[in-house]
């Protein structure tokens, strides 16, 4: 279950860290 739980934390931040740039940089071409 442990395992699982890390899983999701790692994606979760690996989705942060790859959508907010994207929205930075979204927000400067806007």
């Amino acid at each position: 279950m442990s395992i699982a739980v890390r899983a999701e934390r790692m994606t979760l931040a690996e989705v942060r860290e790859t959508f907010l740039p994207a929205l930075r940089k979204a927000a400067g071409t806007w």
